[in-house]
This record gives C-alpha cells, sequence and structure tokens, in this order.
C-alpha cells in the first residue's frame, strides 16, 4: 500500500506535529520545575551567567542542568542517526522517537507518584535534577531526530529560528511577486511561499502546543503528559508502516 503523501509532504506533517510536541513539554516542564526552559537553550544560558555573576551557585546549577542534558541528548541521538543510518535501518526515526517517548513516560510516573506539591528543587533535590535531566534530554534526542524537510534545515524545538526563517522566505516571496510583476527574473528561492507558510506553521503549532502544556497541567498534572506521548506513538506507527529516511 502506498502513502497518501509523498515522502517529503510527511515529513512536513510530522515536523509540525513534533513542534506541537516540544512546546507542550516546554511549557509543563517551565510550570512544574522553577520556570526552567527545556529547549530554549539560549535562554537557560542567559540565565546562567547573570547567576554566575550574582554568585547564586543553586541557580547556576537549575539553569546549567538542562543544557547539559539537552546537549547530551543531542550527542546521543545524533550517534543513534548514524549508526542506524550506516547500519541500513529504515526506520531509524522510529528509534529517536521511542526513546523519547521512554523518558516521558518516566518524567511523568516520577513526577505522578513521587513529587513534592511544591518547592521540589528544595525538598526533593536529587529527583528534581533527574526529572530535568529526563525532560532536557528528550528534548535534545527530538531535535535530533529530524532535521530536514525540502531540503530545508529545521529544529522543532528552536521556535525563534524557525520564525526567522518564516519571515525570511516571506520576504523572498513578496520579492518574487514584485519580480514577476515587473517581469524581471525572481532571485529568491521558488519555494520561498510554501516555506514562509511552513516555518511559521512550525512556529504556530509550538505556541498551540505550549498553550496546551500549560491547559494539560493545569486541568490534569502529569497525566496530561500522555497527549504528547501518545503524539509520538502516531509517529512512530506512521514510520513503521512507511519509513521517513532522513
Amino acid at each position: 500500500m502506498k502513502p497518501v503523501f509523498s515522502e517529503e509532504n510527511q515529513r512536513a506533517w510530522l515536523a509540525l506535529l513534533l513542534a506541537w510536541i516540544a512546546g507542550f513539554a516546554d511549557a509543563f516542564g517551565f510550570l512544574k520545575l522553577n520556570q526552567i526552559f527545556f529547549s530554549a537553550i539560549s535562554g537557560n544560558m542567559v540565565a546562567v551567567n547573570t547567576s554566575l555573576a550574582r554568585r547564586d551557585w543553586t541557580e547556576v546549577a537549575h539553569r546549567g542542568c538542562p543544557i547539559i542534558f539537552f546537549v547530551t541528548g543531542f550527542f546521543l541521538g545524533t550517534i543513534l542517526e548514524k549508526i542506524a543510518s550506516r547500519l541500513h535501518v529504515r526506520r531509524r526515526f522510529s528509534i529517536a522517537l521511542a526513546i523519547e517517548g521512554a523518558l516521558l513516560l518516566i518524567f511523568l510516573l516520577l513526577g505522578q507518584f513521587g513529587m513534592p506539591s511544591q518547592n521540589i528543587a528544595s525538598k526533593a533535590p536529587t529527583r528534581f535534577y533527574v526529572l530535568v535531566a529526563l525532560l532536557s534530554g528528550a528534548m535534545g534526542i527530538q531535535t535530533a531526530s529530524l532535521r530536514r524537510v525540502r531540503q530545508g534545515s529545521i529544529n522543532t524545538p528552536f521556535v525563534t529560528g524557525m520564525l526567522v526563517q518564516a519571515v525570511e522566505n516571506i520576504v523572498g516571496a513578496l520579492f518574487n511577486i514584485y519580480d514577476r510583476f515587473r517581469n524581471r527574473l525572481p532571485d529568491a528561492p521558488p519555494d520561498s511561499a510554501f516555506k514562509a507558510i511552513f516555518f511559521g506553521g512550525l512556529w504556530f503549532c509550538f505556541a498551540v502546543g505550549a498553550s496546551c502544556g500549560g491547559l494539560g497541567e493545569t486541568l490534569f498534572n502529569f497525566p496530561a503528559l500522555l497527549a504528547p506521548v501518545g503524539a509520538l506513538l502516531f509517529i512512530i506507527v506512521c514510520d513503521l508502516r512507511h519509513p521517513i529516511c532522513d
């Protein structure tokens, strides 16, 4: 049975869903764990440097930990992808996302059955750092999972970069329209309009995911994470049926 969408279109739709998952997880973790970012690593880096200037070593540790484990997750995810590629494993996309889903499930269970109602960083510091490591590692692995769509580089957890690319391609599409109107040869890529919509869609899906994560944390607490885990399971099933080689 042939897939309904082409491989490139399938990647595009799944990238949008991954952006939603990243927004959900980031917002949920932000609310649960001392307002720490788990995909916006630049925000944590600013906080680390300002805390260093103030010699607030506890905050340095809190903000530095997600950076370390995000990079670790990305490093391991990239190694895994390279090994699977060399072994000609076609469903290597599912492997990375299965690990991400497992980390989110462990995060859910540890939080649901052993997390203090408040002040987890001071009341249960070991559990706090374990939860931070699980969520930031999951985001790092996701970043390594799907890197290109239609020959364009994407990072589903990094919405700032996606918004910049959306605006850049909007400008390119507008100049293409102007050049055609003036009977000139357009100098911007012909797919600028598509890329503007796609990268803008990534930003929008991340924002919607963040709203869902905040609402889920308020209404359902840790079981809300079953939503992004279910979304990951859906993507894995899609990959198992029709491998998304990247």
